[in-house]
């Protein structure tokens, strides 16, 4: 079960996430995303010994930490989709700060460039808003 998102569920989405590991623990797998903040508001509720809270920590067997998007991975994404000149890649790398705002470049670029190639024009002529 995969759970995008997290940090912005109620308290009570908490406790049901338990339920849901309880009945299934040793069958399946539970990976819950979330901001920064997710583990600092679990870890809060914790020690305020909020209902379930405690219960619900114990239970999380690992936590990641997922670094910002890296530019290895920025030129893969824009290579997909033409972007490819040395000045664009510059460009895209510079006003990315993660997947969501390198999707939404990308996205309004070929928009933008109605199927043309997108150019470092095109790029600097979107109202980019991160």
């Amino acid at each position: 079960l995969i759970l995008d998102d997290f940090g912005k569920v109620s308290d009570s989405i908490y406790q049901l996430l338990q339920l849901i590991y309880d009945r299934t623990e040793g069958s399946a797998g539970i990976v819950i995303f979330g901001v920064e903040y997710l583990k600092d508001y679990l870890d809060k509720m914790r020690y305020k010994n909020k209902l379930g809270f405690r219960e619900l920590y114990r239970r999380i067997a690992y936590w990641q930490v997922v670094s910002s998007i890296s530019d290895k991975e920025v030129k893969y994404i824009a290579n997909q989709y033409g972007i490819d000149g040395k000045q664009e890649l510059h460009f895209v790398k510079n006003n990315v700060t993660c997947f969501g705002t390198l999707k939404n470049l990308v996205l309004n670029a070929l928009r933008a460039a109605k199927g043309e190639k997108i150019t470092l024009e095109v790029l600097q002529s979107l109202n980019l808003s991160n």
